[in-house]
């Protein structure tokens, strides 16, 4: 939902009036990425990417109690992934709008990477399945939601899933992890293009791991 708006009355406080999000920013730190991994951060981030507001009318486009989101939208805050614009005063409560600092977040592609230090590997490994966990969750949320509005005939025409076991010598499987990471890189750019009337969206998660040391 998006806010009306009007110049602010006397008293108002201007914080970053104007703002505009970048286009992309890259992350690269694992604990933003933990901040974001959950299910209704990312639902709450996307509303601040679509539009200036307040956590209240946030709450309200996205069905939710506003009571539920405010710890939420503090940590987005404090991450650096949404900031605050401006204040207004509204019968003696000070509302505050937020937007997102960016249009399109994503991780750098080093960020779980091998790393030398053991207890640094580890503890990247433990990053990235707080992450598995929330994007899993978030997945499965969007499509329930799509099911409940009687959206589903979208899933029958598109909708994929896969859940295979690669085997091959250490230079194919080589060979296929070159394949998606270009395939990923070329997904990616065309994400980051400005969307236009008519767009349609569609989700793509892709997991790709070992399952032998």
């Amino acid at each position: 939902m998006s806010p009306t708006r009007k110049s602010p009355p006397p008293g108002d406080e201007p914080a970053g009036e104007g703002f505009e999000p970048a286009d992309l920013q890259t992350i690269t730190d694992l604990e933003t990425i933990r901040t974001m991994s959950d299910p209704l951060r990312i639902r709450i981030l996307e509303a601040f990417i679509e539009s200036e507001c307040t956590t209240k009318q946030a709450a309200e486009a996205m069905g939710e109690k506003p009571t539920r989101l405010y710890h939420h939208v503090d940590a987005l805050e404090k991450a650096g992934l949404i900031r605050l614009t401006r204040t207004r005063q509204n019968r003696g409560t000070l509302e505050k709008y937020y937007r997102a600092v960016a249009k399109l977040f994503r991780a750098d592609e080093s960020l779980f990477g091998q790393n030398p230090e053991p207890e640094q590997m580890l503890e990247n490994a433990k990053g990235m399945l707080d992450v598995v966990r929330g994007l899993t969750a978030t997945a499965t949320q969007e499509l329930e939601d799509l099911v409940a509005r009687g959206e589903a005939s979208g899933l029958a025409e598109r909708a994929m899933l896969s859940f295979l076991e690669l085997r091959g010598s250490e230079e194919d499987l080589k060979k296929i992890e070159r394949r998606l990471k270009r395939l990923i890189r070329d997904l990616a750019k065309l994400a980051e293009n400005p969307p236009t009337e008519g767009d349609k969206r569609l989700r793509l998660m892709l997991a790709f791991y070992p399952l032998d040391s």
